[in-house]
Formats: C-alpha cells, structure tokens, sequence
C-alpha cells in the first residue's frame, strides 16, 4: 500500500490560498450549480437578496453539520480545501455586511428613512450605529483573513498525511476484505482472482475481478 506522506501537487508557496476553494468548486456540483445559475439569471429585488442570504445561512449551518461526521474529512489535505472554502466565504460575508451598509444608505437617499448621526455615550443605539456597526465588522473580518488564511491553508495543505491508501483497485479490495475480517472474523473470505502484484489497471470497469464473501445469519453476501 501507499502512504500519502507529500501533499498533493499543484499548490506551492506562491498560490493564493483561494485556489484551493477555486479548485474544488469547478468540480461538478448540483448545489454550486443551483446558485450560480441563480445568479447568472440575475437578483434585483427585494426578494431575490432574502432568499441568498437564508440561502447562504441554511449552507453555513450545513457545513457545521457535514463536518461533525467522524469521516468528514480525511486527510489535512481535505482540511486545506476547506478552510480555503470557508476563508473565501468570511471574505463574502464581509463584503456582504460593507454592501447592507450601503443598500441601507440607498434607502436613505430615496427619502425611504433618515439616517441619524451615531448616538452619544448613554444613548440608545441607531441606526446611524448600526451602519457604523456593519463597516466595522466588515473591516475585521478582512482583516481576520488577511492574517492568517494564507498560513492556516498553507499548513494544512503541507501536513504530511500518513494513513495508509490503497495503490489500485485490487489493494482497495485487499484492504477492504482486511477491515471486514476485523469485524466479522472468519465470516469473511477474500476470494483472489489474481496475487498481490499482478493488478494493472486497464480501466475497464471490472476492478481486479476479486471479491469478498461474507457469512452472516447463515446467508453468504458477495
């Protein structure tokens, strides 16, 4: 078996660490897809900005819970392409809060609300505050990515990834047959077709021809 100790090619110390997310979200995705034709159709109302941004919040609570999976992730490679996913999206949300701000000021200078000056020490906040409020938090979380994205990616990208992986179809069935017998013992038989070594693979959609043969409750599954 092959042991992935090197990180994958294709990313060096020159790389921004958004490639990574940039990689990753060309694969072929039904969610990615949805949005981005949502967006090439075109938002311009009220209605359209709502439903991205429930959107983008339903997304972000789904990340909490895909990566609360003990499998979630498999190699800090994995952990790499993530958190370069999820550096570019704090990016979004800051630019997000700087764009609320001024749609807000949009507002106002329709004659659709006033917006005072921020309130004096004491005073109830409004919404001259919260614009201020949104500017700021805009600020940081730029600021958050700025110093540490490129370094969090970089290093996860670097870590050596030991887990043992399978060289071809025929390792992957030989390990696999391995990992049954530690849970069901001589209930499983890996039923060799060829020896370790002779696999080559010719992509042909047959694997290595070998299987394995598990007997439970006195019926045998393949």
């Amino acid at each position: 078996m092959l042991t992935n100790q090197a990180p994958s090619a294709g990313f060096s110390a020159d790389t921004p660490f958004h490639a990574l997310y940039e990689r990753a979200a060309e694969e072929p995705s039904d969610l990615v897809g949805e949005v981005r034709t949502a967006v090439e159709c075109g938002m311009c109302d009220p209605r359209d900005s709502a439903e991205m941004a429930c959107a983008a919040t339903e997304t972000a609570e789904a990340v909490v819970t895909a990566l609360s999976s003990p499998w979630a992730l498999y190699t800090p490679q994995d952990a790499a392409t993530v958190a370069s996913a999820l550096f570019v999206q704090l990016q979004h949300t800051a630019d997000a809060f700087e764009q609320l701000g001024r749609a807000l000021g949009q507002i106002a200078e329709r004659g659709e609300t006033q917006v005072p000056a921020p309130a004096d020490a004491g005073q109830p906040a409004n919404l001259g505050d919260a614009l201020a409020a949104l500017a700021s938090v805009s600020e940081q979380i730029h600021g958050l990515a700025a110093r540490h994205a490129s370094t969090a990616v970089r290093a996860l990208h670097a870590a050596p990834a030991t887990a043992p992986r399978p060289a071809d179809a025929h390792e992957t069935v030989v390990a696999v047959a391995a990992l049954l017998a530690k849970q069901y013992g001589q209930e499983v038989t890996l039923n060799r077709r060829r020896e370790d070594g002779e696999y080559e693979d010719l992509d042909d959609g047959f694997g290595c021809g070998c299987d394995v043969t598990i007997l439970a409750a006195e019926e045998e599954y393949n």
